[in-house]
């Protein structure tokens, strides 16, 4: 299944589309580990977008897609502000570095998701690309330890 949903950069926004994220994972057999896991990196990735990508401007527009399949969830979030990859300001996946003005969110986004991808569609802004593959079970499988 495909879902869209557009957003003004604030960050009164977010409890929303975590609500909105929930919504549509748990009805799809998505677990609660997963779903805190994408909440938790969709929150870091815009909060990133409002504060660093739009600077605080809140008339913003961030465009949200999921795409939730038998093998793969998949979010993307695009913005129309300056370009702007956390990546290149030194984000790290072994050693996270916390300033005053946060520092985890990168770290965070690496360790909950399986790719992500920043690229920068013209004419301005930035796509952000997250997907986390679902573990299925076998069907007739019983979750636990074997007897």
């Amino acid at each position: 299944m495909r879902y869209r949903k557009t957003i003004k950069s604030r960050l009164g926004e977010l409890s929303g589309v975590r609500q909105w994220l929930r919504v549509r994972l748990q009805p799809a057999g998505v677990d609660g580990a997963a779903i805190h896991k994408l909440e938790l990196a969709i929150t870091e990735a815009l909060a990133n977008v409002v504060r660093h990508a739009y600077r605080g401007e809140e008339s913003g527009v961030i465009h949200i897609s999921l795409l939730v399949d038998q093998s793969l969830i998949r979010l993307v979030i695009r913005d129309f502000a300056e370009p702007f990859t956390p990546l290149d300001c030194g984000g790290s996946e072994a050693q996270p570095q916390l300033s005053s003005e946060g520092g985890l969110g990168i770290y965070i986004l690496r360790k909950s998701m399986d790719v992500v991808r920043y690229e920068h569609p013209p004419p301005t802004g930035t796509r952000l690309t997250m997907e986390r593959r679902r573990e299925l079970l076998t069907p007739g499988a019983v979750e636990g330890p074997l007897p």
